[in-house]
């Protein structure tokens, strides 16, 4: 098997324009491999998909980690939550009408349930670090995300992204070779968009805050002070990651 290539897209072209997605869509984080950060995607695509329309989430991880992260940030913002493959067949459709979008945090394990998600989103999104190991190990995601495909005529659509990423590495540039040749025949686009590795990714979650507010905080106080702005902090460059991502995302979504 090997892996389709998005269209190439440069990221300062992606961060000047403006993609307004489609509505009406349920966008599922999947990986049967933890740890890889899929919850920390699907939360922050929650936030940025609200500034176009009103947005439902799925908690479909046994460990609760995104629900509860979004409970700390506000506890009004409508979560469901159940791994009941039953009630993510009956229920996804249901919300989908009621909801402009809807972000689902799938299990890390689970493969029933995984398969039911599959069964019901628009787009797959599978986040994957450039290790060998966490790579072969979405080998099994892929091949369920085949199964989808071929039984709903080729839908969910799909994308892999590489997510706690280190710069400039020979292990980044390697994954990138095996994402783009090792893979034939399939159906999923690997984004250009890549998450790199910071701290203030991972104490997000811990600081009950996400990368986009912790951002505006940094902007609000800089612009109270007067101060100019001579490089960004790694807040700001995080939050143009994601905000590179989803864009990149929608493109694929609305295609």
């Amino acid at each position: 098997m090997t892996l389709a290539k998005a269209k190439p897209s440069q990221s300062s072209s992606i961060s000047q324009k403006e993609v307004v997605p489609q509505k009406q869509k349920i966008i599922a984080f999947v990986s049967q491999k933890g740890g890889v950060g899929k919850t920390t995607s699907a939360v922050h695509a929650r936030e940025w998909f609200a500034q176009y329309g009103t947005v439902g989430f799925v908690d479909a991880d046994a460990q609760r980690s995104s629900s509860r992260w979004l409970t700390t940030l506000d506890p009004s913002l409508p979560v469901e939550i159940t791994n009941d493959p039953t009630t993510l067949l009956k229920n996804l459709p249901q919300l989908k009408q009621k909801y402009d979008f809807v972000i689902v945090d799938a299990p890390g394990s689970l493969e029933e349930v995984s398969r039911a998600i599959l069964s019901r989103c628009d787009l797959v999104a599978i986040p994957s670090q450039p290790a060998h190991l966490d790579l072969d190990s979405n080998l099994k995601t892929i091949e369920m995300v085949e199964i989808a495909q071929d039984i709903r005529g080729g839908m969910p659509k799909a994308v892999l992204f590489l997510n706690r990423a280190e710069g400039g590495t020979v292990l980044l540039r390697e994954a990138k070779q095996t994402m783009d040749s090792g893979l034939t025949n399939l159906n999923i686009y690997r984004l250009q968009s890549i998450i790199h590795k910071r701290q203030c990714i991972t104490d997000a979650p811990g600081q009950q805050t996400t990368i986009f507010q912790m951002a505006s905080e940094i902007e609000s106080r800089r612009k109270r002070k007067g101060g100019k702005r001579r490089s960004l902090s790694p807040e700001e460059i995080a939050k143009q990651e994601y905000h590179e991502l989803f864009t990149e995302i929608v493109e694929i979504l609305n295609a």
